[in-house]
């Protein structure tokens, strides 16, 4: 029932979206014609900084499989990451995480709960780096650091408190300074590679904007993330976007327009891994008879 009410919600909020998206762009046609002057090289900029945000995003798996005390192959870990950032945006919620780890499970008999709470982890490094760009740029940027703290003490407070309700073995899992230092620099050069997304997008629509609002722009769409009521979160980044311009003060044109260019990069960037999944007979290697059949 609950899954049944989250897709009806999704879909009225796409139908919502797309009808307000519509009305709009009938009545600021100049947007297209604007988009159509951007330069070929912009466009392949964008591409290669999310390739590179894809790779971030691998990186940031291969530190998790450290924590969990496993080794996957390279090559394995690009396909599952692939697959998985796929599954993620056309299936509601967080579903790429689940994907890694109903599959970690399978053939590498890795706790669900395990790879769960190191995906916890990661959220809470990408929340507080999110965060944090929201309040760096602002009067109030001394109050930063002693609210990193804080979200931190009580992170690691959850976290320690979640081991031992889970009844987690300290054999299962390798949390230690080193490890989760490794994992909070890996997810910052993630928001890092976003930042200069929006920054190349957001330059292209409107080259007055200052890095500084492009650096709240981009705390304010991370912590989106927390909210995919829809496939990509399509509708509600850009809708807290526009809410919250009082914050970053990039007009809502300037917004839809760099959504758009994000939106079509993104698509492209997704196609691309469909292809490469297909052309190495992805779905075979991962999911396939005997990768199944060993772990019965």
């Amino acid at each position: 029932m609950k899954k049944r009410l989250r897709v009806l919600i999704s879909i009225f909020i796409l139908i919502i979206t797309a009808t307000v998206f519509s009305l709009y762009i009938s009545k600021h046609l100049d947007l297209i014609r604007e988009l159509r002057h951007i330069k070929l090289e912009v466009l392949i900029g964008i591409l290669l900084l999310y390739i590179l945000w894809f790779f971030s995003l691998v990186l940031v798996f291969k530190i998790s499989m450290r924590v969990c005390k496993k080794s996957i192959p390279p090559d394995e870990s690009l396909l599952l990451n692939g697959y998985s950032t796929i599954v993620n945006f056309f299936v509601l919620g967080q579903s790429g995480p689940a994907v890694r780890a109903l599959y970690l499970y399978k053939k590498y008999r890795l706790r669900i709960r395990v790879f769960l709470l190191v995906t916890l982890l990661y959220y809470v490094s990408y929340a507080i780096i999110s965060t944090s760009l929201l309040l760096i740029p602002s009067k109030v940027w001394w109050l930063t650091f002693p609210i990193v703290a804080v979200i931190l003490s009580l992170a690691g407070i959850g976290s320690w408190f979640y081991i031992k309700r889970s009844k987690i073995l300290g054999s299962e899992l390798s949390i230690n300074a080193t490890n989760v230092t490794y994992l909070f620099f890996a997810t910052l050069l993630q928001v890092f590679i976003l930042t200069l997304i929006y920054y190349v997008e957001l330059k292209a629509v409107n080259s007055h904007l200052l890095f500084k609002q492009v650096i709240m722009y981009t705390g304010v769409a991370n912590l989106t993330l927390f909210v995919s009521l829809t496939p990509g979160g399509i509708g509600i980044r850009e809708s807290l976007l526009i809410f919250s311009e009082h914050l970053h003060k990039i007009s809502s044109a300037n917004i839809v327009s760099a959504s758009i260019i994000d939106r079509s990069i993104f698509l492209l960037l997704l196609t691309i891994l469909f292809i490469v999944i297909i052309s190495l007979h992805a779905k075979k290697r991962l999911f396939g008879k005997q990768n199944i059949s060993t772990n019965n």
